[in-house]
């Protein structure tokens, strides 16, 4: 995306989203943070699980990256974690599985799981852009549908 583009799509944006990512890998967090800065997300890092979950329940997000492969307690035990949360807001997160190792699971299978979508790295972040977008203006629909 040319930078004139970039600056106008962050003009554009309404509201700052804030996602967190959950990712062990220095070089991915410096990736993940140059690509999606300029789409205008507030950005925040955890470097494992633990540290993911605290930052969850002291801070709001709109949207949480999840590595699937990471030392002490791996992806999937951390969603089943936060979507046991007792805050229904903290455990109803937008929750996207971002992983080099898409062959072990199936997109049904992570969406069993809880997760509300998988992209595989490495990722297109004007990809990963649309989809978290998308999946905010769904969950948006449903909640104002649920609430008429």
């Amino acid at each position: 995306m040319p930078v004139e583009a970039k600056q106008q799509h962050k003009q554009d944006t309404k509201e700052i989203l804030k996602l967190l990512s959950i990712e062990d890998s220095q070089v991915m967090q410096s990736l993940i943070k140059t690509s999606l800065e300029v789409y205008g997300y507030d950005l925040s890092f955890a470097e494992d699980s633990r540290q993911g979950i605290k930052m969850i329940q002291d801070h709001s997000y709109d949207v949480i990256l999840l590595d699937l492969a990471m030392p002490g307690q791996e992806g999937i035990q951390c969603i089943e974690t936060i979507r046991q949360l007792p805050d229904k807001n903290k455990s109803a997160l937008t929750i996207i599985a971002l992983t080099g190792n898409a062959d072990f699971y199936t997109r049904k299978e992570l969406k069993a799981m809880g997760f509300d979508e998988l992209v595989e790295k490495p990722a297109d972040f004007s990809e990963l852009d649309k989809t978290i977008r998308k999946l905010l203006e769904k969950k948006t629909s449903k909640g104002k549908a649920q609430h008429s």
